[in-house]
C-alpha cells in the first residue's frame, strides 16, 4: 500500500488574511482539526470502502488477453472466461452482454483512497516558494478533485516529463487562487 500527498484549497475573505495568518501561526493544531472535520463528507466520496448502488463493471479487453493467457483460452470465449471468473477475481456475480462480460459490483470506482489525516496548513503563496513540493492531487473549494494521471513515487528519465507537466499544472492551478487561499496538506493512503 502506498501514500499520496493532497492539497485541499480553502478561500478566505480578502480582509482576513491576517487572522488567517494569525490562526496559522499561532493556533495551527486546532486549524487544521477544523478544517479536517469539514472535509470528512465530501473526501468519502473517494473512500474505496464506501460501496455503492450494484453496477455492470465490464472486464476490459487487456484483463480479458491477460486470463484468456494465463488460462489457455481464446480470449473471445467469453463463456468460458465467465466460468474463470471467480476463479480470477473471486467474484462470482458474472454474466455476458451485448457490450461484453461483466461483473456486479458495488466498489467505488471513484475510491482513490482508504484513510486520510491532515498535517500542515500554509498559505498557498508559501507552499507555491517551496519548489521541491508537489502533491499527487487537488481538492478544490467547489470539491472537485485534479489529479496527476500518474502517481510519482519515483521521477526519473522514464516519466520525467509527465512529472513535469504535472507540476507544472499544479502550480498554475494553486495560482488560480491567490491570493486570498490556504491549503490544507492531507496525507492519504491506498
Amino acid at each position: 500500500m502506498s501514500h499520496f500527498t493532497i492539497s485541499a484549497v480553502f478561500p478566505f475573505d480578502e480582509g482576513d488574511k491576517e487572522k488567517i495568518t494569525n490562526l496559522i501561526n499561532n493556533n495551527k493544531a486546532s486549524l487544521i482539526e477544523t478544517l479536517a472535520k469539514k472535509l470528512e463528507k465530501p473526501l468519502s466520496f473517494y473512500d474505496i470502502n464506501k460501496e455503492v448502488a450494484p453496477y455492470k463493471d465490464y472486464i476490459d479487453k487487456e484483463e480479458l488477453s491477460k486470463m484468456a493467457n494465463y488460462y489457455k483460452i481464446d480470449k473471445s470465449d467469453l463463456k468460458l472466461l465467465k466460468e474463470k471468473l471467480e476463479d480470477w477475481r473471486g467474484e462470482n456475480e458474472s454474466d455476458i452482454d451485448e457490450k461484453g462480460l461483466f461483473v456486479i459490483s458495488t466498489l467505488n470506482k471513484k475510491g482513490i483512497l482508504d484513510s486520510w489525516g491532515a498535517y500542515d496548513v500554509l498559505l498557498i503563496e508559501d507552499l507555491l516558494k517551496n519548489t521541491d513540493f508537489v502533491s499527487h492531487a487537488i481538492f478544490t473549494p467547489d470539491c472537485k478533485l485534479i489529479e496527476s494521471e500518474h502517481f510519482f513515487y519515483h521521477v526519473g528519465k522514464s516519466n520525467e516529463r509527465e512529472f513535469s507537466n504535472w507540476e507544472q499544472k499544479y502550480r498554475d492551478t494553486l495560482k488560480q487562487y491567490l491570493p486570498n487561499s490556504f491549503v490544507l496538506l492531507i496525507d492519504c493512503h491506498i
